[in-house]
């Protein structure tokens, strides 16, 4: 739904947040939290032509209105920030990045998908980079907190699955060493925002692939990340394609 090219949160998106948020509905509900869906934090990489993106060239205002409209009756909006990885489809790009060259597991959407090439080093740098910026415009643009989307096959997920990351440097081989780019985007996240803001992660239970990410692995990054007292909810989901 977001504008054309620009990629920004139109009035249309606006509306349906607003409603969610409490527009227009009976008086004595209690406020909420919502989440929005994914906005992604590269505009080289999408999950779809339309997605929203959040980056140095957004439109401030209407970001400002997206937060300001949604939570004008109470309720609280976090922004989920997504890299789609190797899920970017030909529509996009012809060159999808992952932290290996492994190709899209479910045959019948390989032809929407071409096959990723792994990210170099400076690269991963450039996405921690990305993933920051994105949750410091959200914070003054008025968003009550992010979630980094790391389920659902997307980038961040794509480096805990040893499935998809075959990497053998510091962010791949051991469950801890892929979950290092997770935990080094929430410790900056943490460092470059105010307190008080929300930060959450959305993790896969499950990849359901053989030699992914397990619900025994699942558990131990919940473990972890309840450790490092940077999160304050996780949401759990699964899957990916």
């Amino acid at each position: 739904m977001a504008t054309p090219e620009t990629n920004d949160p139109n009035v249309q998106l606006q509306d349906l947040y607003a409603v969610w948020g409490g527009e227009g509905l009976q008086k004595g509900l209690a406020p909420g939290l919502l989440i929005t869906g994914n906005v992604m934090v590269d505009r080289s990489y999408l999950e779809n032509p339309r997605n929203v993106v959040l980056d140095s060239k957004s439109n401030r205002e209407m970001f400002s209105e997206w937060a300001r409209r949604t939570q004008e009756h109470g309720s609280k909006l976090v922004m989920q920030i997504s890299h789609p990885g190797k899920q970017c489809p030909v529509s996009v790009t012809f060159e999808p990045v992952a932290p290996s060259a492994i190709p899209m597991r479910v045959v019948h959407f390989r032809p929407l998908f071409w096959k990723p090439r792994a990210l170099l080093a400076t690269e991963i740098d450039a996405v921690v980079a990305s993933f920051v910026q994105a949750a410091m415009l959200a914070q003054s643009f008025g968003f009550a907190g992010v979630q980094l989307h790391s389920a659902h096959g997307y980038l961040l997920s794509q480096f805990l699955s040893g499935f998809s990351n075959r990497r053998t440097d510091q962010f791949g081989g051991t469950l801890s060493n892929r979950f290092s780019l997770l935990l080094n985007i929430l410790t900056t996240v943490r460092a470059c925002t105010l307190p008080g803001f929300i930060v959450g992660v959305k993790l896969n239970s499950g990849d359901f692939l053989s030699g992914g990410f397990s619900r025994d692995e699942a558990l131990s990054v919940v473990q972890w990340l309840d450790e490092t007292n940077l999160v304050d909810f996780i949401e759990i989901s699964g899957g990916l394609v």
